[in-house]
């Protein structure tokens, strides 16, 4: 057993820079999203190079929960709508913006999109090139969702979570895996909290998704990995590992206010402002062939 301090610190700081360049050496695309490298093969990009949003790429969800308006089960304090003013398409990038407005008994409004039943994928590489609001109470994520529920309700199924921020803390990021059970939910969280510039600049957050691990990067940088999770049903039976991450997932971007992350407003909170989306894109590994092919 290692129990000195400083050589633990090493050699976690040897292993995190090993994986990342070995996956790094595994490639990305190029600055337009059109080119393949190395090993990974671009499938499926949003460049928000028009003038709306691709109807073809992303559906709304509105309102203030799914079944009724309780936050989202966080809280939450926004209403989503579909209006241009909380989310247009405009000189390369999508914006999503909150304002601060009565609408249907709501002190602000927002947007939420998402790929269901348009693009979703088990594994591979997903990406996207962010700027954030930065006050009190501002929530942006960039996380997946299971295309179905395989293994039941929440998080039973899954949920992993590429970009978590904070409004409050302009120099930290989080990602976060959600799994067990409706009876036995859990949940790791994994955090960055010195950014090299604050989130209401440009960064690259990035997820490696492997078939039992997974990598979390900013702007090409390691932070967190994880090889640990488990489902199990309602009755308590456990799913075979590497359940519930080996079904497709699809991606959901969304700007929320208030709430349980990162408490509500308060007086020093600006509105509006904006969540600034350049790209979003996914890859797979390119399949080695066999001898003879």
């Amino acid at each position: 057993m290692i129990n000195n301090k400083n050589t633990i610190t090493v050699l976690k700081m040897l292993f995190l820079c090993s994986i990342s360049m070995f996956i790094t050496s595994c490639g990305g695309s190029g600055s337009d999203g059109s080119e393949d490298t190395n090993d990974w093969h671009l499938v499926w990009t949003d460049e928000f190079d028009g003038s709306s949003l691709n109807s073809s790429k992303w559906s709304f969800n509105q309102g203030n929960g799914y079944w009724t308006d309780d936050g989202w089960g966080n809280g939450e304090l926004q209403y989503y709508t579909g209006f241009q003013k909380n989310l247009s398409v405009s000189g390369g990038t999508l914006k999503i913006t909150a304002i601060n407005e009565d609408y249907k008994g709501f002190n602000y409004t927002s947007a939420r999109i998402n790929t269901q039943n348009k693009f979703a994928q088990t594994q591979g590489k997903f990406e996207a090139r962010i700027k954030l609001p930065v006050g009190q109470g501002y929530w942006p994520a960039f996380w997946l969702l299971p295309q179905n529920s395989p293994y039941g309700e929440w998080p039973a199924s899954g949920e992993i979570d590429i970009l978590e921020s904070k409004g409050s803390r302009p120099s930290w990021t989080s990602a976060s895996l959600h799994f067990g059970s409706a009876t036995d939910r859990r949940y790791i969280t994994y955090s960055k909290d010195d950014l090299s510039s604050p989130i209401s600049e440009f960064h690259t957050y990035t997820l490696v998704w492997e078939s039992e691990a997974m990598y979390w990067y900013v702007d090409d940088q390691l932070y967190a990995w994880e090889t640990f999770w488990f489902s199990k049903t309602n009755d308590g039976k456990y799913q075979p590992f590497p359940a519930p991450f080996d079904n497709p997932f699809y991606i959901i971007l969304n700007l929320a206010i208030g709430g349980s992350f990162d408490g509500n407003p308060d007086a020093t909170t600006q509105f509006p402002q904006t969540m600034e989306v350049d790209y979003v894109r996914v890859y797979e590994m390119r399949q080695t062939k066999s001898a003879g092919e």
